[in-house]
């Protein structure tokens, strides 16, 4: 027990001093009559219903009781006994990091993303500790890379650290999403394996074993990806209901949905619906944000298309669009339309799509969804327009070039008195891919994370 209990009265700055949160006005101004515990659970709410205008009032608020509690506690345990002090210590910078992120993603929804460097900056030396400066290495490389869209950048900021020997989760992951250069498999299994190991987030582990599974399945050993994919959703399935996070039973219902259908068993993709159904409705009830409402009726979407229910997916995608506009949502919603036999508003839906506001990945999916309709047209102008789809894809990766030269000497193939087999084999080819499609268990950037899960860790009490 260390010899007295310092409040954290005793460490706020002096009221005309820029706060602790890193707002950058007076701290009489911002947190100084309202930093609290409570602020967390009110942060949370806040966020989840979309009011994030409030999250980030509160989330500035116990981000300052945090640190204020850090000094008061943490520092003084460090002195009294090291030992102790250090395990709290680095419990506080795991806190602090996750709590800084949160006030980033804020910043980003409330569209004011340009203020938030200077909050960097004020905070980059709240903890004299190199471990600290690598959280904000990274916090700062995220910024760049979900506000500026700049890779470039995002590898700059973490450059300086050591990845051989890291073994933080979160600057793994962002390695392995910014690194400029081709990462062998060898390699990124390597990091897959230490951010597994090092999380202490269920909804991690199994994100990130699911993205191992697919690895595996890109390069052609399918057993070892269905025993990684299938274990990966026994374990988290098995962990209670009450304590799997938001986050992560979203993830399990995109595990599900994707072992389901690379394995074709129809079961599984029944129980992602089962999932996805769940967290709909508990969304709708708690009043939570179109964004992430929208992007659970995707998945249904996905599901329902599986499953062949096309008319059940045209609703879901529908209903995913009334409530989150996409472009990408837009081009899967065409593919049902077209499985329905609906060709013309199918080709008029992915005419209708903005391809300048898609991201890579989203390019791959839209090229899919024209394929998919000039093999059910034979159409010369579909095809065309597929084969410019096609084109435009952009790939360093060999594996995704490779993909694309095929899926091109298959469409030039193509004509209008083509073989209904060979047709059918070209669809088949394009449904692998799509299994594996590289929005779903991509690298783990991922700035709309329920707060459940990003919040999970940090709502303990101090001293």
């Amino acid at each position: 027990m260390y010899p007295a209990r310092l409040t954290a009265k005793y460490h706020e700055p002096g009221r005309n001093r820029p706060c602790v949160c890193g707002s950058g006005i007076k701290f009489k101004r911002c947190c100084g009559n309202s930093y609290s515990a409570e602020a967390s659970k009110a942060f949370r709410a806040a966020f989840n219903r979309g009011d994030y205008e409030e999250a980030l009032i509160q989330g500035r608020r116990f981000f300052t009781w945090y640190v204020l509690s850090h000094k008061a506690h943490t520092l003084l345990l460090l002195e009294a006994n090291p030992d102790a002090g250090r395990d709290l210590l680095r419990v506080d910078i795991e806190a602090l990091a996750e709590l800084l992120e949160n006030l980033h993603r804020c910043y980003f929804y409330l569209q004011r993303s340009a203020e938030f460097p200077k909050v960097l900056h004020h905070v980059r030396d709240l903890i004299d500790d190199p471990r600290w400066a690598e959280k904000v290495y990274f916090v700062d490389g995220l910024w760049h890379l979900v506000d500026r869209n700049d890779r470039a950048e995002a590898f700059k900021s973490i450059s300086s650290i050591d990845i051989e020997s890291c073994t933080d989760p979160d600057i793994l992951t962002l390695y392995l999403d910014v690194c400029p250069t081709k990462i062998s498999l060898s390699k990124s299994l390597n990091i897959i394996d230490r951010i597994i190991s090092n999380t202490k987030r269920d909804s991690v582990r199994l994100q990130y074993r699911a993205l191992k599974s697919v690895k595996y399945y890109l390069v052609c050993e399918k057993a070892e990806g269905d025993r990684i994919f299938k274990e990966s959703i026994n374990e988290y399935s098995a962990i209670p209901k009450e304590k799997q996070s938001i986050y992560g039973r979203v993830l399990l219902a995109h595990a599900l949905e994707t072992y389901g259908k690379a394995g074709g068993d129809k079961e599984v993709i029944e129980n992602a619906k089962v999932v996805a159904s769940d967290l709909i409705r508990e969304a709708e009830e708690k009043g939570h944000s179109g964004d992430y409402i929208g992007n659970l009726w995707k998945l249904l979407g996905d599901c329902e298309e599986d499953l062949e229910n096309h008319a059940a997916a045209i609703d879901a995608y529908t209903q995913s669009m009334r409530v989150k506009p996409s472009d990408l949502t837009k081009a899967f919603l065409a593919r049902s339309i077209c499985n329905d036999g609906k060709l013309e508003a199918a080709r008029n839906h992915l005419a209708d799509i903005d391809v300048a506001s898609l991201d890579e990945p989203a390019k791959f999916d839209l090229a899919i969804s024209w394929a998919l309709l000039s093999a059910s047209s034979l159409r010369m102008e579909d095809i065309e327009h597929a084969k410019e789809r096609m084109r435009a894809i952009k790939a360093d990766d060999p594996l995704f070039v490779q993909l694309r030269d095929r899926w091109l000497i298959d469409l030039l193939e193509l004509k209008p008195t083509s073989d209904p087999g060979k047709i059918r084999r070209f669809i088949a080819r394009l449904n692998s891919y799509i299994t594996l499609n590289p929005n779903i268990f991509g690298i783990g950037i991922n700035v709309n994370k329920i707060i459940d899960d990003i919040d999970s860790g940090t709502t303990r009490r101090q001293g």
